[in-house]
């Protein structure tokens, strides 16, 4: 099985460093010409796309299924970014003003903690894992599926699942429009490629 884990195309947000959870936006048209770009990228075959249900994320899916249009396609709000309540589209420094006792709760425990309103991490670990779960159950071993998603449940997935060293989640650079493909190895998940644009942390510790 390989999968093509894609980060959704630019949006406001990216450009003006909001943040951006559940705030459902669409792509800017700098991000549709890059994902344009980045799908091009990658020289094999979609089976199956699984998408975000929000704009961002369906936007970029389009682009893809346009390169493959004889894949099937499914919608999971499972593969959501992690939701950042009342700090949906502030900047850092908005939240810093607005609420410095969370932010600095938020920063020094992200696993566990969550900004108002919100997910922390673990929250969003587990919704991911749920569904990756169900994914590799009814999944076909020799297919290609591309998930597009968010930062968030890349970096977990590489993270968590890849290396099994969750400190690392932060580690990993997946610009917008940015992907990267794994295969199940049966021992476990190995990066095979990625995108240009993308810095990932491929040891296990």
């Amino acid at each position: 099985m390989k999968w093509i884990w894609i980060r959704h195309g630019e949006t406001i947000a990216n450009r003006t460093k909001r943040y951006c959870g559940h705030w459902d936006l669409p792509l800017l048209r700098d991000g549709e010409i890059r994902v344009q770009e980045t799908a091009c990228q990658w020289k094999g075959w979609v089976d199956r796309l699984v998408t975000s249900d929000l704009r961002r994320c369906m936007d970029t899916a389009r682009i893809w299924h346009k390169r493959f249009p004889s894949a099937s396609w499914s919608v999971r709000p499972e593969l959501r970014e992690l939701g950042f309540g009342e700090w949906e589209g502030l900047t850092f420094d908005e939240i810093q003003q607005q609420d410095p006792n969370g932010l600095q709760r938020w920063l020094d425990d992200p696993e566990q903690q969550s900004p108002p309103g919100g997910e922390s991490v673990k929250q969003m670990c587990q919704r991911l894992a749920a569904w990756l779960h169900e994914e590799r159950t009814s999944g076909k071993a020799d297919e290609t599926v591309a998930v597009i998603t968010h930062g968030g449940p890349i970096r977990w997935f590489l993270s968590w699942e890849v290396r099994q060293a969750p400190h690392t989640f932060w580690e990993d650079q997946i610009p917008p429009g940015g992907w990267v493909a794994v295969e199940d190895t049966g021992r476990g998940w190995r990066v095979a490629a990625w995108s240009e644009d993308v810095k990932v942390k491929d040891d296990k510790e």
